[in-house]
């Protein structure tokens, strides 16, 4: 019983591998797009029924000798398609988190200043992409200091904080100052640059006041993204 069982399991894995192989082969379309991938899962899946139902009819006319040696080769075609799988899938990791790294290496540079009334009660928040210097001031005159965390999570707020600079600019509100910083509360004065590879870099400073940020999507946006870096990394400062 227990070679049977071990022959059924063990041809599982090759029935998805040659399924999913067969239908991105010859059954996709090339102009499938995003569907693609889910056509191949559903073909592996179909190979994987096939091989399971495939391996069900043929215990039944294995015995002895024979059906320990299938479900020992099945065993063997599984652990090998297994570390393959295991060792790409680990390949490709690396291959994308260097495409990672090379992207964010290649972001421009920028500075952020907001000084005001920030939340969660902070009084100023500066953060310097070039040198990683991110710097915060509470209400109560906590001072805090330090950067961003390297990899994945700190690239991702980087990248955050640089595409709501981004978004002013292109809002337009850099070039021509709104009508709305001269209503509404004050929350934040905002200096930002960024250096752009070709000169002259973008810059700009802004009085983002209540009404703005009712009327500016990008001013919202950049401070929730500014709200969020916080929240999410203020673990890594060290106060004074």
């Amino acid at each position: 019983m227990a070679w049977k069982v071990l022959l059924v399991v063990a041809s599982i894995l090759p029935g998805l591998a040659f399924g999913a192989w067969l239908g991105a082969q010859f059954l996709v379309p090339r102009d499938a797009g995003l569907a693609a991938g889910a056509m191949v899962l559903w073909y592996g899946l179909l190979g994987g029924l096939v091989a399971v139902i495939g391996a069900v009819l043929l215990v039944r006319y294995l015995a002895g000798p024979r059906l320990r040696v299938t479900a020992l080769f099945m065993a063997g075609v599984s652990f090998v398609l297994l570390v393959w799988l295991t060792l790409s899938f680990a390949e490709m990791g690396t291959e994308r988190a260097e495409h990672r790294r090379q992207a964010v290496a290649m972001l421009p540079a920028f500075e952020l200043a907001l000084t005001g009334q920030l939340e969660p009660g902070l009084r100023r928040f500066t953060y310097t992409s070039q040198n990683n210097d991110w710097r915060i001031e509470k209400m109560d005159g906590t001072r805090c200091q330090g950067g961003l965390p390297e990899g994945k999570a700190g690239n991702k707020a980087r990248v955050e904080l640089l595409s709501a600079l981004r978004g002013l600019d292109v809002a337009g509100v850099l070039a021509a100052p709104p009508g709305c910083q001269q209503t509404g509360e004050l929350l934040a004065m905002l200096a930002m640059r960024i250096h752009e590879a070709k000169p002259p870099p973008t810059e700009g400073s802004l009085s983002l006041t209540t009404a703005c940020r009712g009327e500016i999507p990008e001013i919202a946006a950049l401070l929730e993204r500014v709200e969020s870096v916080y929240r999410i990394y203020q673990k890594s400062l060290v106060c004074d």
